[in-house]
């Protein structure tokens, strides 16, 4: 795999705690009304529930569709999203709690992309600045370095690919307005919009800046120093917390590999402990990832080249549907075992916040190989595994 192509993939906003004690999980119903000038067929649906971002498939009436499910955070956050005749995507966020909502959605052309609604009962928006304090306030104070970045974003954006060094400054200018709004929410540390701004905007953000251990290091002491203990003891707030750690310091070579055992999506028990005396490659892996797919030739390779009793793999999925991990296996005729991490527990205990990564165990469980990132996988996995089988 090589450097430029790989896709991050955070887990702040979706991570799981394996030893957490199981919480009592909140109900929430929602019925979103589509206003004529909606496409139904347009509209998106998802929404965080503290664990895990869950995506609503729209099987109701056309103009009304109703959700109801679980959460465990301290609001659910509802996600919508639309695309227009033009392609242009519009967007809004509603908190909810566990009161019946309602949000009677409009569209109409605007600057900000903003999804409107006409009536909303049992529902925040979050980002109306009207309603919303902090926010507006936060747009008021961040307003000129949000309006230079848009401007060189929008000169440069076709430049990035091929300029080094114009993406690294879009990245420091992306850092920076990081720091700013991180001094304004410190402010307002009480909000808990401030709170999950910085989960879902600061912390998760690493599609445009990737940021080190020490910048990792840094968030996780200002996560922990700036917000009260009602946030930082949230079920979410743990499940934050956990994923820095698991980030920060990442299983190491030579380590014994944590010990899980789960039911493939073929019914079929998986246990590392009952493979010991085999090599076990791990495929950290989704359909929606682009260098993921492209690795799958080199895996069959592999599966063909060595022995079942010596050699096993294991796939391990972060699709959002277990529909999309089934049709890829089949289609792509994908011959080892696989299971839908649809919680991220095991994504979550080896502390992978990257797809593709592929980990090889030896026959005494220990891990001989990571994916860098940087190496070739098919070029430096292929060496080890020559000189190991």
């Amino acid at each position: 795999m090589k450097k430029n192509i790989f896709k991050f993939f955070f887990l702040i906003s979706c991570s799981v705690f394996l030893n957490q004690p199981a919480l009592a999980q909140k109900n929430f119903e929602v019925t979103i009304k589509l206003d004529t000038g909606l496409v139904p067929q347009k509209m998106d649906y998802r929404y965080d529930d503290g664990q895990k971002v869950v995506m609503l498939i729209d099987s109701a009436q056309i103009g009304k569709v109703v959700f109801k499910g679980q959460f465990n955070a301290i609001y659910l956050s509802l996600n919508i999203s639309y695309v227009d005749k033009s392609g242009i995507w519009y967007y809004n966020t509603f908190f909810l709690g566990e009161k019946p909502a309602i949000i009677e959605l409009t569209y109409e052309p605007n600057a900000d992309q903003l999804l409107r609604h006409k009536q909303m009962v049992n529902a925040q928006d979050v980002y109306n600045t009207n309603t919303n304090k902090v926010y507006r306030e936060m747009n008021i104070y961040n307003k000129r370095d949000n309006m230079a970045n848009y401007r060189f974003y929008q000169k440069y954006k076709t430049q990035f690919n091929s300029s080094d060094s114009l993406k690294k400054v879009y990245q420091q200018k992306v850092r920076s307005l990081q720091m700013r709004t991180m001094g304004f929410l410190k402010i307002h540390a009480g909000s808990y919009f401030s709170f999950w701004y910085f989960q879902h905007q600061i912390a998760n953000n690493i599609s445009v800046y990737k940021p080190d251990t020490a910048d990792l290091i840094m968030k996780f002491h200002y996560f922990k120093t700036v917000f009260p203990q009602k946030f930082r003891q949230s079920f979410e707030g743990k499940a934050m917390a956990q994923a820095f750690e698991s980030v920060i310091t990442p299983i190491k070579l030579k380590e014994q590999a944590p010990l899980f055992t789960v039911q493939s999506i073929e019914g079929k028990t998986i246990s590392l402990n009952d493979l010991k005396g085999k090599y076990v490659l791990l495929n950290f892996w989704a359909t929606w990832c682009i260098p993921c797919m492209k690795e799958i030739p080199f895996l069959k390779s592999l599966r063909d080249k060595y022995s079942p009793e010596k050699f096993a793999v294991i796939g391990i999925s972060r699709d959002i549907k277990e529909t999309n991990l089934t049709n890829a296996i089949s289609r792509e005729k994908l011959n080892w075992s696989h299971f839908f991490d649809k919680d991220m527990n095991i994504s979550r205990l080896y502390g992978i916040n990257v797809f593709p990564t592929l980990i090889l165990l030896n026959k005494e469980g220990k891990i001989i190989y990571r994916s860098d990132y940087i190496k070739d996988d098919t070029i430096e996995l292929s060496r080890v595994l020559n000189a190991e089988i």
